[in-house]
């Protein structure tokens, strides 16, 4: 957590020297519109106001001001990337993301419209845990896994659409989300 909370900041500048980043550095941090990975870092490097990991193939932080995209650098959306720091109202993971990390988007409370791609296998613990605002979401077949309250307090959730691909659903992974009227 080395940065956490650090609301004003809003450009940062990783070395060649930086070999480790540990989950959380950046956590609230929404004001960075810039991020600058040195060219010869052999561990990570920006893309799209993406600071992602070479080595996993994961953004490890983005906000609102960032994009995410998947390709063949990237396809997964790493631990607490976006937690917290997501404001924008429609999230929509892009085709070709197979993995969304624990606690990923986890207190992103504006988001209203969330769009998840055929390509998904895994949700981590807490990966939307307290996204608020969400309504409705139908889950594409292929996913295998969704962890621990994963969908947790989705108060204004009301319909819920479940893959038959999927072989696990954690413990408590829709507490809270006493809307549901509707399973499919």
């Amino acid at each position: 957590s080395a940065f956490a909370g650090c609301y004003n900041l809003e450009r940062i500048y990783i070395p060649e020297s930086v070999k480790t980043i540990e989950n959380g550095a950046f956590d609230g941090c929404d004001s960075i519109i810039e991020i600058i990975v040195d060219n010869a870092n052999k561990s990570y490097y920006s893309e799209h106001n993406c600071l992602i990991s070479k080595k996993d193939k994961a953004i490890i932080f983005g906000n609102e001001h960032s994009e995410i995209h998947a390709n063949d650098r990237v396809n997964k959306i790493g631990d607490y990337a976006f937690a917290g720091c997501y404001d924008e109202r429609a999230l929509i993971i892009p085709e070709g993301i197979v993995e969304i990390g624990e606690g990923a988007f986890c207190g992103c409370d504006y988001i209203s419209t969330l769009e998840l791609p055929s390509t998904l296998v895994k949700i981590g613990d807490r990966a939307f845990e307290d996204c608020r605002a969400i309504k409705s979401v139908c889950i594409s077949e292929g996913l295998k896994y969704i962890g621990k309250c994963a969908f947790m307090e989705w108060v204004e959730i009301e319909t819920l659409t479940l893959p038959e691909s999927l072989l696990s659903i954690g413990y408590r992974a829709f507490y809270g989300c006493d809307g549901i009227c509707e399973v499919d």
